[in-house]
């Protein structure tokens, strides 16, 4: 399994070039969007609405800042293999 872990670098939002500044700038769009998935999704009420939002909204945050560290690590650490030959 932690053979793994570099390689989910590269499934993150910041393993795919997209910078993290981007996400930050946009959350409240996407907090927008998760409610209205949210509403969409489950049964008419806000209890249930709130239970499934609340998660998605975590999980999106747990994210970006996942994606920051990744990009605070790979410009401190040059990436083994890609220096000059």
């Amino acid at each position: 399994m932690f053979a793994t872990v570099p390689h989910l670098g590269r499934a993150c939002p910041g393993g795919v070039g997209l910078t993290t500044a981007l996400a930050v700038l946009r959350s409240g769009y996407v907090i927008v969007g998760i409610f209205t998935l949210a509403a969409i999704i489950t049964p008419p009420d806000a209890v249930s609405m709130i239970s499934l939002a609340i998660p998605m909204c975590i999980l999106y945050e747990a994210g970006i800042i996942a994606a920051q560290i990744v990009e605070k690590r790979r410009h401190r650490e040059p990436v083994a293999g890609a220096g000059p030959e």
